[in-house]
């Protein structure tokens, strides 16, 4: 493969990313409140969900799941509903613990 064709391929790679990061953005935006919790996000690079806050997966898990689980997100938000609702009743944890240890 020459050099043109590698840089134009790398070049394509990183339109796509961005194109994706940009269209996820969009969407997230779209969703009430959650416009200034984005996280700030270099062009070229894919959003990163371990960026967001609790109240960001939060909205995205509420408003759009697919979305929340193409991110990963829906999980983390999971399980600190189940840790907190848990906390109270020691017995009820100890069954939930299987699933995220």
């Amino acid at each position: 493969m020459s050099l043109e064709e590698r840089l134009f391929k790398s070049f394509n790679d990183q339109q796509k990313i961005e194109h994706e990061a940009r269209e996820i953005e969009t969407l997230i935006k779209s969703f009430e409140g959650a416009a200034g919790l984005l996280p700030e996000r270099q062009y070229g690079n894919p959003v990163d969900p371990t960026k967001f806050g609790l109240t960001l997966k939060s909205i995205i898990e509420r408003n759009h799941k697919e979305l929340a689980s193409y991110l990963t997100c829906i999980n983390v938000v999971l399980y600190k509903r189940v840790l907190f609702y848990c906390k109270f009743t020691t017995k009820k944890w100890n069954h939930f613990k299987i699933f995220f240890f």
